[in-house]
């Protein structure tokens, strides 16, 4: 396993584990985002969120098992 930093290229992977936990939560409708709008914030110079992700497999072939999205606040 492994821990790295998410990128833009990253923003299917979070928006799946954000709808995941709205579903979890019984929230599905709260859900607003989209991978555009999370990958183009996550290009900004300051961006609103990090975001890490945890990972098993390798660089030809990883599966991502879970997130850390977090802001500086």
């Amino acid at each position: 396993m492994q821990i790295r930093f998410a990128g833009p290229e990253d923003a299917d992977v979070i928006l799946r584990f954000i709808r995941e936990l709205a579903e979890y939560e019984r929230e599905p409708d709260a859900v607003e985002a989209t991978v555009e709008a999370l990958a183009t914030q996550m290009r900004a110079p300051h961006p609103p969120f990090e975001c890490l992700l945890a990972e098993r497999g390798s660089e030809t072939g990883r599966e991502p098992l879970g997130m850390a999205l977090f802001f500086h606040t």
